[in-house]
């Protein structure tokens, strides 16, 4: 985003914001793919595991271990991920957002976007 901000007017910018999350097999030997946020709900509380945020990217991921022993890292996004991007859409004035993967989110989602884009 900085990269186009420079060469491109923010009234035509739109910051596309995930709503997924993607799980990839750090084993080097299965597939990486897109998870919903339920699933990624329920694969936390499986295997116990609290999500770790990463402020710079503003996602949150965690590493688990399946029941085969295959080592997987998640990164995803939520209403608290959601809430940081649309700081900096709002901080560098970029004129909109289009969201990607509709149906898979946070639910908590569509009030941090009615709440954030209400002034």
């Amino acid at each position: 985003m900085e990269y186009a901000i420079s060469v491109i007017p923010t009234k035509k910018l739109y910051m596309g914001l995930p709503t997924y999350g993607y799980d990839w097999d750090l084993s080097g030997e299965g597939k990486h793919f897109g998870r919903s946020f339920r699933e990624i709900e329920e694969i936390s509380t499986k295997y116990k595991i609290k999500p770790i945020w990463d402020k710079e990217h503003c996602e949150f991921h965690f590493n688990y271990t399946t029941d085969c022993g295959k080592p997987k890292e998640i990164w995803f996004s939520n209403k608290d991920s959601f809430s940081c991007l649309l700081d900096i859409v709002l901080e560098k004035n970029i004129s909109g957002i289009s969201i990607w993967v509709l149906a898979d989110e946070d639910p908590g989602v569509w009030n941090t976007i009615v709440e954030k884009l209400k002034t």
